[in-house]
């Protein structure tokens, strides 16, 4: 099945790209600080590609009338996103992403290391800051963050794939509850954190859904929601081409983003946090525009 490279609208991007930009100069102040080399290139690649994390933040900041925190905690956010993504480029050794060479294709092992311990030391200092604003805890909550990412990861890429309910922990371990983190050091409440919990277990097991249909997991596979299920209907080293498990699959998929849709709206009837509109209204317009319409 061929689909869009990415579910996010146009309207979307535009605000996570806004979001992204107007803290640029903040981030590469902040790399310049701790960057031992002083060698730019691969810390530039990541300053200029805004990310959602860092969006969402500003969200939650600006719901709760913290402008003081608009610009740090996203800034945290990012960070923590870099991080973590020059992880994932070591761990499954990366050298292309979309098409284009990898850090790790183009300056080697060393150098990624060395931007991972970079983005460690920016995430200490706005941790303190965080907490110098009332955040309690921040410098421990966003190691926490980040560690728990990390250790779901490994669970959901171990060669095994898991039990469906084990599956559906993890994914809920590596999305939902960094999420909940997310809020907190933004600022967030009780309210806020319940929201994201959801809608970023939405994004998450709808991308692992797009990733499924284009079969790019097939090949190493991972415990993910729609895998999980066509393996406990029928191991995946023995599975032949089979478009009515496919479908299941897709449906069984679809029916646990919806319920945490469901529950995002239940929020939003409480008048909680409408500033994610774009978020449910993308989501829901690429499900039903390029999957729904086609099995």
């Amino acid at each position: 099945m061929n689909l869009p490279l990415t579910w996010v609208n146009d309207k979307l991007s535009k605000n996570i790209d806004r979001v992204g930009f107007q803290t640029k100069d903040i981030k590469l102040d902040l790399v310049k600080k701790y960057n031992p080399s002083k060698d730019l290139e691969g810390f530039l690649t990541d300053i200029n590609e805004p990310t959602i994390p860092e969006y969402l933040s500003f969200l939650v900041a600006r719901s709760r009338g913290r402008s003081d925190l608009e610009q740090l905690s996203p800034v945290l956010q990012a960070v923590i996103s870099y991080k973590i993504s020059a992880y994932d480029c070591l761990e499954d050794n990366h050298l292309y992403k979309c098409g284009r060479e990898t850090v790790l294709k183009t300056r080697g092992k060393d150098y990624l290391l060395m931007m991972m311990d970079v983005y460690s030391n920016i995430s200490t200092e706005l941790g303190a800051r965080l907490q110098d604003l009332g955040i309690d805890d921040a410098s421990r909550v966003a190691k926490e963050q980040y560690e728990d990412i990390i250790r779901a990861d490994k669970r959901r890429n171990s060669k095994i794939i898991q039990p469906l309910k084990e599956t559906i922990k993890i994914q809920e371990a590596l999305a939902g509850e960094p999420a909940r983190k997310l809020a907190y050091l933004s600022g967030g409440g009780l309210s806020e954190q319940r929201f994201l919990f959801h809608l970023v277990n939405s994004i998450c097991t709808l991308e692992d859904l797009m990733h499924f249909l284009i079969k790019k997991d097939l090949k190493e596979p991972k415990s993910t929601i729609p895998l999980s299920f066509m393996n406990e209907q029928t191991p995946l080293n023995k599975m032949k081409e089979n478009p009515r498990l496919l479908r299941k699959s897709v449906r069984f998929t679809l029916d646990y983003i919806n319920n945490q849709m469901s529950e995002l709206n239940k929020l939003k009837k409480q008048g909680e946090f409408k500033e994610i509109d774009d978020f449910t209204g993308s989501i829901n317009r690429f499900i039903k525009q390029y999957i729904l319409s086609k099995i």
